[in-house]
Parts: structure tokens; C-alpha cells; sequence
């Protein structure tokens, strides 16, 4: 709240309360101590708050996980095409692509499904329950859940002896003994006995679905490299219970470890299997031209049939061994498209078919992809549009494979091209030789392709098992899961600096509100910042009530503030040839009447002779204040030939205190006061007394108080604390500036250092054409608070 304005004791006679705009630091630091109670009771409850939310915020921690992802040696550039078989092949070990694959949501699925993190314990405290992660003294083992099953709650409670569960929730009540099964539509657990149960524990188990409990444990799961090696990933996991996240880290790095394992393991299966169907067909065919072989010897009587040709076949069987192998590699490239052309999606050896690197990486992605969607196929249903997207992807990369061999199958055509006409060459050397050497040699050229690529699939075979039996996990854990020691949120220290921050930012945020939302004048500076008027004193809140306060209570602080008022006006009408003094306003019920009463007594109270002119005479109010009839007046004394000297009536309290009554309120009350009587009237008063104190109406409703305001030495403006309006100041200033009144200055009504505010003794005009009297009381916390706001000031 905005400060009260406060007796300036310090009025030296110039009368000029000129603004100190230097010094706004040291008024806001003032505001700060005149309400310091405030901002001691905003740090009280945002403290309070603060202690509340600690106690029953849930500490989360932090979980951290570090392991290493193996590099893969390049595969062998060795001429021999069997060297160049690198069936099992990691180079897919990017430590980007590893990162992509932990957050899949199979490999989460596959950690909450073994851990059963989707089974929740808790215990039933009066305020809060408390979770129970490996302590509760019970399990429901869940034994299958449909996918689409909804969440399941039980509150779960025991029978005395502890060997019976009662499992309660909306859809009723079931008792299980150890052991037991529990069966529902869409999921079976079973009850298993852990710990001693609690004399009338009561338990909460919830069961959540697993797609919701992995998509929450993926959102707490953050996977990333680590910034100390290219090669090492990091995992954190955020959780309530430190023992739970560590499970999770170590549970998730074996899941994918044992899935790495698995994908290789995969990709041998198939190759291995792959090489057994060709190993059927060519032992099949192999046998068959062995077995022509040894008709043909048989037929034609032949029992060295190489020793007679042994110079040409020195030269055909390097050709032949060529031919073999392009014959070889164009078999195998049609077995493999013939795989591919199939409906199902199946893996393909890596490097089976050419050595042609763009091959090798395409068979690489369309294995890795095909063995992506054998996994997710294990939860999912072929409809979903996950494997849609799979399946677009496998095909695109099958196009490109297919098209690749194309290419390989293209060039490897033209190079036995090339080798048979280098053989037909060699081959018409032998044309004088007998018919059946030349067949012979066809068939043995035969049996030499079949029986390499028999001895080549037999070799491949045992290496392949080889590598399956020596498969190595592509990873290795450097740091196991580890919590911190100390929970990361909430941050105590940052939540007590939050509360810091607003128990102070709250009330100074109010403050300036206040000040700027207020439209009335308030603190002193509210009038010196819009004018120069001298302000000539200040005047407290009147609690007593009575009008004549410095008569009836002379030792009262407002008797007191009067008496300044008094000795300020001494020195303000210091020279003036006559002591008139004019008391006005902005509107009704700032005080004028009061003020002008109080004033003419403490006057009087001095020993001088006053004359107290009720001249507000459109509401007239002094009459009715001093108890004294107002049929005769001022108004009469205008309109008619009254004896001047019958106009003054003495005070009932003080001798030296006359009224002029106002009269009966006349219909033109400017028109009065703009007569020549006027004059007579004032050398009267100049004759017959020290002090004349003229009481007028509100200069900014009526134009009265200028009007009068020409026969007054001193002009004072009263305003009154939390009623005038600050833009009413621009009134005095206007008057000020422009010297329509002589020797203006300003009084300040109904302070109040106590609360700040108040409606202590005012006026205000009613329909009844009279000032209506306002009382309230002060409050306890003003007068608890008071001597502190007072020193504050």
C-alpha cells in the first residue's frame, strides 16, 4: 500500500515542498519500511509454501548408464574369392544408427514385459502412499495381458492369519490364497507370497497398459553419445526410485545385446540354410554327370582319355576354371533373384552372390530391415501402418538389389562371352581328334563346374558356423546403471530461491500497483510533482467526531497540527494590512468547514478577536457545527438595510469567536457576492476584528471562493488524503500560476499514519442541501503496527 501522508514539522515559512526526483531510490526503500510487515508475511507463507511442496513433492533422480560400441576390422582384401565371404558382417555398428535403435519402442517393450514395470505397488498411508518397488511383501505375477486391455486397480488387504488376499475394485471382490490365479477377460496374473504382510496393511496394485507403461518410460529415457568418446553411449533415466531406474538401464543394455546377438544369429540361420538347398541340387547334379561320365568311358571303351588330349586340355582347363567360376556366380545370381522375386520377405546372404560392394551394403540394409519387421510383427499386426511403412521400405530396397544384380548378371555375361570364344578357339585345335574325345571333354568340363561349386558351398557352410559359434556381443558395458545420491528434482535451493523471489516480488508488485491504479492524491509527493504550491500544514484523522477538536481536545494531535497551521499563517500574513484568511476546495466533503472552524478557534484561542463568515452559501454548515440559528445572515444583510453590527453572534465556546451566519440560502449566490455591500461588509471586519476566516465553496464545482477571493491576504486550498483526485491539483495549479488568488497555499486534511487510509471526519454535499457527517474507527492492526509505520516514516 501507498505511504500516508505525514506532518511536515519542518515548515520554514517559504512554504515550498518542491519535488526531490534524485531521491527515488530512498522512497522506495521508504515504501519498503512503512510496509515491512507485509513482506515479512509474503516470505512467511511463499516459505511455508515452499517447505509444503518439498514435503510432499516426489524426489526424482537421476540414473546413468555408459557402455561401449566395439569397432568392426574392414573385411579382408585377400584375392581369394572365399576370403571375401563375410557372411556375419557388423558394419553396421554406427554409433548413431546403435542410438536409434535403443529407443525403439520394441526394445522397452521387451525391458517393462520382463520387469514387469507396468505392475505397481503402494502402501496406503492416512495422507499419501508410498510406492513399493521389490519391498512389497506380495506380487501378481502377470501371466498374459491382451494389448488392448484397459488399466486395473485393486485395493488389495490380507486376512488375519496373512494366507488370503482380498482384491477389491468396481468390478467386486476376490479372495486368493498363495499360489492362486486370478482370471479376466483380458488378463491373467497369479498371487505369489515375498515378505511378511503388515497387520492391517492396505496395499494398491495397479495395473497400467504395457503401450502406455513404455511410451512413459521412453519419455524418461534419454540415449545419447557421450561427450568424452565417439564411440561410448550414455543412457539416463529420471524415476522416483533409484533401484528401479538402475533395473531399467540394465535390463534395457541387455535387451539390446541379446537383440544384437539375435540379429546376427538370424542372418547365419538363413545363410546356412540357403547353402544347404544349393548343396542338394548341385550334389544331384553332380551325380548325374559323374554318372554320364562313367557311361560314356563305358560305351566308347575310354580309359585315358586325358593323357590324349593332355596339350590341349593344359590350355582349356584355365579357361575352363574361369568359365566355371563366371558360370558359378551367374547360378548363384539367379538363385538369389529368384529369392527375392518370392511374396515373403526373407533374409539374402550378404556377399554370397558377388563380391560388388554396392551389392553388399544394399543385401546389408534389406536384411537389417526384414529382420526389423520379423521383431515387430512379434506385437504387432501385420495391418498396422508401421508395417506398411516397413514394407514400403523393404520393397524400395529390394528394387534396388534387384537391379544391382542386374548390372553384376549383365558384366559377368559378357566376360564368358569373351572366355568362350577364347575356348572355341582352343577347341578347334582338337577338331581332327574323334568325335567322343571332344564329347568327353564337354561332360569333364561339366562335372569340373559342378563339382567346385559343390566344394565351395561345403566350405561356406562350415564357415558360416564357425561364425555363428564365435558370435560376440557388438558392445560392451563400461559403467552399470547408477543413481545419484541425491535426487535432482525438486532442487531445494532453487525452490527456496523461487520462494524468495516472489515473497518479495508479491508484495513490492502489489505496491506499485496500488500506486499506479490510485487515482487520489496520497503521499505528499502526489501534489508536488503537479504544482508548486506551498503546502502550509498538514491535519490527522479526526477518530473523536467532535467539530471544534482544538476546543474540546486542545492537548490532541490534531489541536496541534492547527497551532502550526496557526504560527505558518503568521508568517505568510507578515506585512499584509489586513489578517483575511479564505478557506476552499476542489469538491465536497474534502474538509473545508472543518478546517475553517478549527482554524477561526485555535485563532481565537491566541487572544485574538476572530470573525468566522459562512459564505458556502448554497450548503451551508458552521451554523448547525456551533449550535446557533441561521435564520438571520449574511443573505439578509445583502438583500436588505441590517445593521452591520448585528450580524456577528458569538460562539457559544469562546468569546473571541463571532459567526456571520450564512442567512437562508439564496437562488443567486454569486450575484450577492458581487455587490458593493460587499465592501461595506469587509471594512466592518477590517474595524471590529484581528482575523476574519471566510469559508466558501469548492472553487472547482462554483465560482464563488474567486469571487470572494479578492478582500482575502491568504488563499488556503484544502485537499484531503485518499478523496481528492490528483487531477484536481491541476485546479490549484492553474489558480497558482496564474495568481488568481493571493498568498495560495495548500492544507492537507485527514491523514492517517496508521492505516494508511481512512474516512475519518468529512463532509459531503446531500440531496437535502447539507454536509453529511462521515465516523469510522481505526482498526487493531493500524494500532499494532502503528509505532513501526511512525519511525518507518
Amino acid at each position: 500500500m501507498n505511504s500516508p501522508l505525514q506532518v511536515d514539522p519542518s515548515f520554514n515559512g517559504g512554504f515550498t515542498q518542491k519535488s526531490n526526483q534524485n531521491n527515488v531510490f530512498k522512497e522506495v526503500l521508504a515504501k519498503i519500511a512503512r510496509n515491512w510487515y507485509w513482506f515479512i508475511f509474503s516470505l512467511a507463507v511463499c516459505y511455508g509454501t515452499a517447505k509444503l511442496y518439498l514435503r510432499w513433492m516426489i524426489p526424482i533422480y537421476n540414473v546413468e548408464c555408459r557402455f561401449l560400441i566395439k569397432k568392426q576390422n574392414s573385411p579382408s582384401n585377400s584375392s581369394d574369392e572365399l576370403s571375401q565371404l563375410n557372411i556375419i558382417s557388423n558394419n553396421n555398428n554406427d554409433v548413431a544408427n546403435e542410438i536409434e535403435v535403443l529407443k525403439t519402442r520394441l526394445l522397452m517393450s521387451r525391458t517393462v514385459r520382463e520387469l514387469q514395470l507396468n505392475v505397481s505397488y503402494f502402501l496406503k498411508g492416512h495422507f499419501k502412499s508410498t510406492e513399493l518397488y521389490r519391498t512389497a511383501p506380495f506380487v501378481l505375477q502377470l501371466l498374459s495381458q491382451e494389448n488392448s486391455a484397459p488399466g486395473k486397480a485393486w485395493n488389495v488387504s490380507f486376512t488375519p492369519d496373512g494366507q488370503q488376499a482380498i482384491l477389491q475394485n468396481e468390478e467386486g471382490k476376490t479372495v486368493l490364497g498363495w499360489g492362486d490365479t486370478l482370471r479376466t477377460k483380458d488378463i491373467t496374473l497369479v498371487l505369489l507370497h515375498y515378505g511378511p504382510i503388515k497387520p492391517n496393511g492396505n496395499y494398491l496394485v495397479i495395473i497400467t497398459p504395457e503401450e502406455q507403461a513404455v511410451t512413459s518410460y521412453l519419455n524418461r529415457t534419454k540415449i545419447a553419445q557421450a561427450g568424452d568418446g565417439e564411440n561410448v553411449i550414455q543412457m539416463n533415466f529420471t524415476d522416483p526410485i533409484p533401484d528401479r531406474g538402475e533395473d531399467v538401464l540394465n535390463k534395457l543394455y541387455d535387451v539390446y545385446t541379446r537383440a544384437n546377438m539375435e540379429d546376427q544369429n538370424s542372418i547365419a540361420d538363413n545363410t546356412i540354410e540357403f547353402i544347404n538347398n544349393r548343396l542338394d541340387i548341385v550334389h544331384n547334379e553332380l551325380s548325374g554327370v559323374e554318372k554320364n561320365i562313367e557311361d560314356f568311358k563305358a560305351a566308347n571303351k575310354l580309359t585315358n582319355v586325358e593323357d590324349q588330349s593332355k596339350l590341349v586340355l593344359n590350355n582349356v582347363n584355365e579357361i575352363n576354371k574361369d568359365l566355371s567360376q563366371q558360370d558359378f556366380q551367374l547360378e548363384v545370381i539367379k538363385t538369389v533373384t529368384d529369392r527375392l522375386n518370392e511374396k515373403a520377405y526373407r533374409v539374402v546372404p550378404p556377399d554370397i552372390a558377388t563380391p560388388d560392394p554396392t551389392y553388399a551394403g544394399l543385401a546389408q540394409r534389406f536384411n537389417t530391415l526384414v529382420m526389423q519387421r520379423d521383431a515387430e510383427l512379434g506385437t504387432t499386426k501385420p495391418s498396422n501402418p508401421i508395417i506398411q511403412q516397413m514394407n514400403d521400405q523393404i520393397d524400395s530396397v529390394k528394387t534396388e538389389l534387384l537391379l544391382s544384380l542386374d548390372n553384376v548378371r549383365a558384366g559377368l555375361t559378357i566376360a564368358r562371352n569373351n572366355l568362350s570364344g577364347k575356348l572355341d578357339e582352343l577347341t578347334g585345335e582338337l577338331k581332327n581328334e574323334p568325335s567322343k574325345e571332344r564329347t568327353f571333354l564337354d561332360i569333364s568340363r561339366e562335372q569340373a563346374v559342378k563339382q567346385q561349386l559343390y566344394l565351395f558351398l561345403l566350405q561356406k557352410r562350415e564357415e558360416t558356423a564357425i561364425s555363428k559359434s564365435g558370435t560376440l556381443a557388438n558392445s560392451r558395458l563400461i559403467e552399470p546403471a547408477r543413481a545419484d545420491g541425491a535426487p535432482f528434482s525438486p532442487n531445494h535451493m532453487n525452490i527456496f530461491m523461487i520462494a524468495l523471489v516472489l515473497g518479495l516480488a508479491v508484495p513490492a508488485s502489489v505496491l506499485y500497483l496500488k500506486e499506479f491504479l490510485n487515482n487520489k492524491i496520497w503521499e505528499k509527493k502526489d501534489i508536488t510533482t503537479q504544482t508548486e504550491t506551498p503546502i502550509l500544514g498538514t491535519i490527522g484523522h479526526n477518530k473523536s467526531g467532535d467539530a471544534m477538536i482544538t476546543l474540546s481536545d486542545p492537548r490532541s494531535v490534531i489541536a496541534e497540527q492547527f497551532r502550526s497551521i496557526r504560527t505558518n499563517l503568521r508568517f505568510l500574513l507578515t506585512g499584509k494590512q489586513h489578517q483575511v484568511i479564505l478557506i476552499t476546495s476542489s469538491m465536497s466533503g474534502e474538509g473545508k468547514s472543518f478546517i475553517s472552524l478549527n482554524l477561526a478557534t485555535s485563532l481565537a484561542l491566541s487572544g485574538k478577536k476572530v470573525a468566522l463568515l459562512e459564505l458556502d452559501l448554497r450548503k451551508p454548515r458552521l451554523s448547525s457545527q456551533l449550535g446557533l440559528p441561521n435564520d438571520q445572515g449574511f443573505t439578509n444583510f445583502m438583500i436588505s438595510n441590517t445593521d452591520l453590527k448585528y450580524l456577528p453572534k458569538p460562539a457559544p465556546n469562546h468569546p473571541n469567536l463571532f459567526l456571520i451566519n450564512s442567512g437562508p440560502i439564496p437562488p443567486n449566490p454569486a450575484e450577492l457576492l458581487l455587490q458593493d455591500k460587499m465592501k461595506d461588509l469587509f471594512e466592518y471586519l477590517y474595524a471590529n476584528f484581528d482575523y476574519i476566516v471566510i469559508d466558501t465553496p469548492p472553487v472547482g464545482l462554483v465560482s464563488d471562493a474567486l469571487l470572494v477571493s479578492g478582500y482575502a491576504d491568504a488563499c488556503l486550498y484544502v485537499t484531503r488524503q485518499n478523496y481528492t483526485f490528483k487531477q484536481q491539483i491541476a485546479i490549484v495549479n492553474d489558480i497558482f500560476v496564474n495568481h488568481k488568488m493571493k498568498g495560495l497555499s495548500i492544507v492537507i486534511n485527514d491523514t492517517d499514519a496508521t492505516k494508511g487510509y481512512g474516512y475519518g471526519y468529512g463532509y459531503a454535499y446531500g440531496r437535502k442541501a447539507y454536509y453529511q457527517e462521515e465516523k469510522t474507527s481505526g482498526r487493531l492492526w493500524s494500532r499494532i503496527f502503528w509505532k513501526n509505520r511512525k519511525n518507518a516514516s
